[in-house]
């Protein structure tokens, strides 16, 4: 796993990077910095992972560690293919793909992540039923099909899947219940 941390008192930014939950390297990032301020930086970098919440708790208002997903590089070719195939066989046409429709796949790459907890084969589980399950959608929402207004209404989608769509239309939905457990 990698983090960005970011202290206040420091103008720099580092990539702190773990193996098997052990330290491997630290990065220099950007901005300057002095030995006494290095010094004081590997002090928030410890030898083993799960530390980094006892340090998190302590340095809360002082220091960020901001974890770095990494599963977007390996999604994003899997997912605009799932995507590009969808489409094609769905109007007989090529999909175009352009900066906005690739920024909103990165998007919705992020929304996922952060439903799953950066677990690459829900993700993977979630974009698929997706398109298996488009008919479910309303008809305004079963228009949708370009990847930036499939991303501006993706609550929508991955709600009518989960609660039908009758619930979502009338805005109900059951309170404290995981949205995988439907997937």
């Amino acid at each position: 796993m990698k983090y960005l941390v970011k202290i206040k008192t420091v103008p720099a930014v580092f990539k702190l990077e773990y193996k098997n939950s052990k330290f491997h390297r630290l990065e220099h990032v950007s901005g300057k910095l002095n030995q006494k301020q290095h010094e004081f930086m590997m002090r928030f970098c410890p030898q083993i992972e799960s530390a980094i919440l006892i340090l998190k708790k302590e340095y809360k208002e002082k220091i960020e560690w901001e974890p770095i997903h990494e599963t977007s590089a390996k999604l994003y070719p899997w997912m605009l293919s799932i995507y590009c195939d969808w489409y094609s066989k769905r109007f007989d046409i090529k999909a175009k793909i352009t900066g906005t429709e690739g920024n909103a796949l990165k998007q919705i790459i992020k929304h996922l992540e952060e439903l799953t907890y950066g677990t690459e084969d829900e993700i993977r589980t979630i974009w698929q039923i997706i398109f298996d399950k488009w008919d479910e959608q309303s008809a305004f929402y079963k228009a949708q099909t370009e990847l930036r207004q499939i991303n501006s209404n993706l609550n929508t989608i991955l709600r009518t899947i989960k609660h039908g769509k009758s619930a979502t239309e009338k805005g109900e939905a059951s309170t404290g219940s995981d949205y995988r457990k439907k997937f």
